[in-house]
């Protein structure tokens, strides 16, 4: 299953429009875990319609490739997919057959919200350092589907609103599932590169200060105000404004948050609303860009500092689209 597949049933279950079995709670605990765990590294997803040489770099990979990094004995998962990474904490419990418990949370709500989804596994005897290297596996079902109608008969012990009542229901459901869900078969396939070869993101401090941006006399007295507070304890905080002589046209809170994980994020709330996460994707000392392909628009933000001036841009995904701000520097 790959991350865009995980990510829409999570979604539409939310909704109540898909057939996976899902909890805004966890209904299993650390005494749960057990079993045989996976082997730290580089996972790939089989599927006959996408050959091709895993002993190449995984940026020169193609882009059917499913790809699942495992950390710290299958409790941390990361999701890779062409486009963005997604991290899961993951609970693997013991049993037949043995579940998957993952918790995704979503960082575009405040507070960001969690849901656990469940997924069936069997796995191939473990190699010789007591770790499995292949693997099956399939989501929980909720029940079965009428093949004339949408209408879901759900098995024993799960709502209508396919809630799991207890931890034997969602048992009980995985091995009915494994019969009716698509199953995918799962290999590992290296450990990964030593974290010293990558950079771990940082906070943009060349941007720390207020910046402005004044019209040229033929666009009357539009003016734009951008300030960021430099960066401390992993954060920055930042606002802005346009003004069309004494008229507010538009004003936004922003915040760059460094996570316990080391991922940095931009939060834009425009006029106080709800913010929306944009995850850093490459930078330098000079410059960083921000995405976020879900968004409809921008999806791409990025700063540079150029010449002792700020350039800001926003666009599509691609580029397309893209608005232009050059700041200067306020003298205060």
């Amino acid at each position: 299953m790959s991350l865009k597949q995980v990510a829409l049933v999570l979604t539409l279950s939310l909704l109540g429009a898909c057939n996976m079995v899902i909890s805004e709670t966890p209904m299993f605990v650390e005494a749960d875990r057990g079993g045989p765990a996976p082997r730290d590294g580089i996972w790939l997803g089989e599927k006959d319609d996408c050959q091709f040489d895993s002993g190449k770099p995984e940026s020169e990979w193609p882009r059917c490739a499913m790809q699942v990094v495992v950390r710290n004995s299958g409790r941390e998962l990361i999701l890779v997919d062409s486009k963005e990474t997604q991290r899961v904490t993951a609970l693997f419990a013991a049993g037949t057959p043995a579940i998957i418990e993952g918790k995704w949370v979503d960082d575009a709500k405040e507070p960001a919200k969690e849901t656990y989804g469940y997924f069936g596994l069997e796995s191939q005897p473990a190699a010789a350092d007591g770790r499995f290297v292949r693997a099956t596996l399939w989501s929980v079902e909720c029940g079965v589907k009428n093949p004339t109608s949408s209408e879901i008969r759900p098995f024993p012990g799960i709502t209508p609103e396919c809630r799991p009542t207890s931890k034997d229901a969602i048992r009980a459901a995985a091995a009915s599932s494994r019969r009716t869900a698509e199953v995918q078969a799962w290999r590992w396939v290296r450990a990964e590169r030593p974290a010293a070869t990558a950079q771990a993101p940082t906070l943009p401090a060349f941007m720390t200060g207020c910046w402005q941006r004044r019209s040229r006399p033929e666009e009357g007295m539009n003016w734009t105000q951008e300030c960021w507070m430099e960066p401390k304890a992993g954060l920055m905080l930042g606002a802005s404004r346009e003004v069309d002589g004494d008229t507010l046209k538009s004003w936004e809170q922003l915040r760059i948050e460094r996570s316990a994980d080391g991922t940095v994020t931009l939060f834009a709330s425009p006029r106080g609303r709800s913010a929306l996460p944009f995850k850093v994707k490459s930078q330098s000392s000079t410059s960083i860009e921000f995405v976020n392909a879900s968004h409809d628009y921008p999806q791409r933000i990025r700063y540079e500092l150029k010449d002792g001036r700020l350039e800001a841009e926003i666009s599509l995904i691609d580029g397309k689209r893209a608005v232009t701000w050059s700041y200067n520097r306020e003298n205060r």
